[in-house]
C-alpha cells in the first residue's frame, strides 16, 4: 500500500486514480489521529476493548457492597481475565494470587485515579461535584468523615475514600490511617 501512495502523491490530484487515493490516505490519517488522540484522552479505555463494560460491571458490584475489594465470580474471570490481568499491570487494581486460581481472594480498588475514571463514566456529574465541592471548601484542622459523606451523598465509601487520596496526595490533608474508617483532616 505505501508504494501506492508514493505514486499518488507523484501523480498528484491530476489523475483521479490519484485524486481518490490521497483522499483515502487523507481519511486513514484523519483515523489514526484521531485514534492517538483518544487514547491521549482516556488512556485507560484504550488498554483493552472491554475496559469499559469491565468497569462499569466492576463500579456496580463496588456500589452494592459499599467496599473496595470485589470478589469476582468464575465467569467474570473467565469473561475479562485478561481486563483484570492488563489493570493489573498498570496498578489500577491489585489482586491476590495463587498458582491454581487468580484473583481468589479477591482484587482491590485503590488506586484512586480508577476509581474517579468509573466515576466519570457512571457516577451522576452533580453528585460527584457537590462531594469535590465539599471537600475543597473544609476549613483547615477539621474532620471530615467518610462514612457521613457517603450516607450524605449516596455514593460508595471508596468513592469518597479516592477523593481523600487525591487530596492527601496534593498535601492539602490526611487520610486517617485508622483500620476500617475513611477519614480525613484538612490541612490547607
Amino acid at each position: 500500500m505505501r508504494w501506492i501512495v508514493i505514486l499518488g502523491r507523484i501523480a498528484g490530484a491530476a489523475t483521479p486514480f490519484g485524486s481518490v487515493l490521497l483522499q483515502a490516505r487523507a481519511e486513514l490519517n484523519d483515523a489514526e489521529l484521531q485514534q492517538r488522540l483518544r487514547k491521549l484522552e482516556d488512556p485507560i479505555s484504550s488498554l483493552h476493548p472491554d475496559v469499559i463494560e469491565f468497569s462499569e460491571k466492576l463500579y456496580d458490584a463496588v456500589s452494592e457492597i459499599n467496599n473496595w475489594r470485589v470478589v469476582p465470580d468464575e465467569e467474570t474471570l473467565a469473561r475479562y481475565g485478561r481486563v483484570m490481568a492488563i489493570l493489573e499491570s498498570q496498578g489500577l487494581i491489585r489482586g491476590s494470587h495463587s498458582s491454581q486460581k487468580r484473583f481468589h481472594l479477591g482484587l482491590w480498588l485503590d488506586n484512586p485515579h480508577y476509581i474517579m475514571y468509573m466515576c466519570a463514566l457512571f457516577e451522576d456529574p452533580d453528585l460527584m461535584e457537590r462531594l469535590l465541592s465539599r471537600v475543597d471548601s473544609t476549613p483547615p484542622k477539621t474532620w471530615l468523615r467518610g462514612a457521613e459523606l457517603a450516607e450524605e451523598f449516596a455514593l460508595p465509601l471508596p468513592v469518597v475514600r479516592a477523593v481523600f487520596q487525591l487530596y492527601e496526595a496534593k498535601s492539602l490533608g490526611l487520610l486517617s490511617k485508622e483500620l476500617g474508617a475513611v477519614n480525613y483532616f484538612a490541612r490547607a
